[in-house]
C-alpha cells in the first residue's frame, strides 16, 4: 500500500486532472497547445511573408501576433516561438529549414491564468509591472514567478498563458496555491 503524501507535499497528477487552484475572481487551467519551436530569425525584424504565412512584419520585439492555427511569439533578439493549437502543426513550421526548428514542447507545460484578480496574483509573485499599460495584450516575455523561470502572454485584459518547466509543475501549482489566499479582490 502507497503512502500518502506528507503534509504540504502535492501528490503527482496527470495534467489536467483533479482540482486546479483557483480562488475570488480568478482560475488557473491547464493549457494545451500541440506543439512549441524556437526558430531562428533576422534580427532586424525583416518581412515575415514568405516566412510565416498570414503576416507581413514579425511582431515587434517582446509581442505576439496571431496565425491561423497559432502564434508566433517574438521572444528575443534572433528567435520566435511558433505555438500551434488545436492539435494542428503550425503552417509557419514548414517554412522553416527542418534544421534550423527547435522543438521544445515536451519541456514545457502551458497555464492559462484568468480573471479579474489574474494581475493582482501576477504582480505578487514577477518583478514586473503587470499594468496594462505596462504590460499590454499581446506582450511576451521571459520572466520569474516567485522562483520559477516562466514564458508570461498577455492574452486579453484579464487572461495570462504562462509556459513553466515540466519538472518544475507541480511545485509551481503548489507556489500559486499558497499566494492565493493573498490577492486581494
Amino acid at each position: 500500500m502507497a503512502d500518502a503524501p506528507a503534509d504540504g507535499l502535492m501528490e503527482a497528477r496527470p495534467l489536467g486532472s483533479g482540482a486546479w487552484p483557483k480562488g475570488e475572481g480568478f482560475r488557473l487551467e491547464p493549457w494545451s497547445f500541440a506543439t512549441l519551436h524556437l526558430a531562428p530569425i533576422s534580427s532586424d525584424g525583416a518581412r515575415a511573408e514568405n516566412v510565416i504565412p498570414g503576416l507581413d512584419r514579425l511582431p515587434a520585439m517582446l509581442r505576439a501576433a496571431e496565425i491561423p492555427g497559432g502564434a508566433v511569439l517574438r521572444v528575443g533578439p534572433g528567435e520566435v516561438l511558433l505555438v500551434s493549437e488545436g492539435g494542428a502543426e503550425t503552417p509557419a513550421k514548414a517554412n522553416f529549414p527542418e534544421h534550423s526548428l527547435i522543438e521544445i514542447s515536451h519541456s514545457l507545460i502551458g497555464f492559462q491564468l484568468s480573471g479579474p484578480s489574474a494581475e493582482a496574483l501576477l504582480a505578487l509573485g514577477c518583478p514586473l509591472d503587470m499594468h496594462r499599460a505596462a504590460f499590454p495584450v499581446g506582450m511576451v516575455t521571459r520572466t520569474v514567478f516567485a522562483k520559477f523561470d516562466v514564458m508570461l502572454w498577455r492574452i486579453a485584459p484579464t487572461d495570462f498563458r504562462l509556459l513553466v518547466a515540466r519538472s518544475a509543475y507541480l511545485a509551481f501549482v503548489a507556489q500559486l496555491d499558497s499566494i492565493f489566499p493573498h490577492v486581494a479582490v
